[in-house]
């Protein structure tokens, strides 16, 4: 954790992004629901270049709020990864977006 730390100090960078959405997902791990958003807007807020990166960092912003039984919240994070990612891309980003938001329909 230490060295995707350093690595997460400068997201601008691949490397930076990549440690960022690692350290994202060790606190969903974890289900420190409240580091993870604290990193998540973090994350949004910083020199951040790389999209799919920063797309699934709020996929698992929203996939929290599920885990909370936030089901409207995850649902609002989901249509904005939606309305804000290019869906003609054929990535695990539009696939986990649609898939998503189906399950939230069913529950």
């Amino acid at each position: 954790l230490a060295v995707l730390s350093k690595l997460a100090a400068d997201p601008s960078t691949s490397e930076g992004a990549q440690a960022s959405l690692m350290l994202i997902q060790d606190s969903y791990d974890r289900a420190d629901y409240s580091e993870l958003e604290s990193r998540v807007y973090a994350f949004a807020e910083s020199s951040v270049t790389d999209n799919y990166c920063l797309a699934k960092a709020f996929l698992i912003l929203g996939d929290s709020f599920v885990e909370r039984n936030n089901l409207e919240q995850a649902r609002a994070t989901f249509e904005s990864v939606r309305d804000g990612y290019d869906m003609s891309l054929d990535d695990d980003v539009v696939s986990g977006v649609r898939l998503r938001l189906e399950k939230i329909e069913q529950l």
